[in-house]
């Protein structure tokens, strides 16, 4: 599975996710650590990745907008980087069951 890693999450959760082999880039690998939300969810979609965020500005617009990427979002609050790898450990195959079954938004607590 493709995963795009949003400018407000640490972009060792890419490496975490290659690690488990799937193909993850974080934003500032793509050049748009600085960027607006719109060319990241531009660069989401051309790659026909699932953004993985702490925005809430990426779940409302995969609702409102055609084509959407499917987004994951963290809502576990300001985890240590440590912290937020050993939540995510704990949960990813739930994640991964509900965006094989077509889910457009998986909130992660």
């Amino acid at each position: 599975m493709r995963f795009v890693v949003d400018a407000n999450l640490p972009p060792d959760i890419a490496d975490w996710l290659r690690s488990r082999g799937h193909d993850a880039v974080a934003v500032r690998d793509l050049g748009l650590r600085e960027s607006p939300d719109g060319p990241i969810w531009d660069a989401a979609l051309a790659r026909g990745a699932v953004v993985i965020t702490k925005d809430a500005d990426f779940a409302m617009w995969a609702l409102s907008r055609d084509p959407a990427p499917r987004i994951v979002w963290l809502r576990t609050g300001n985890l240590r980087r440590r912290a937020q790898l050993e939540h995510l450990d704990k949960v990813w195959l739930s994640v991964l069951n509900r965006l094989a079954n077509d889910a457009p938004i998986v909130e992660v607590w």
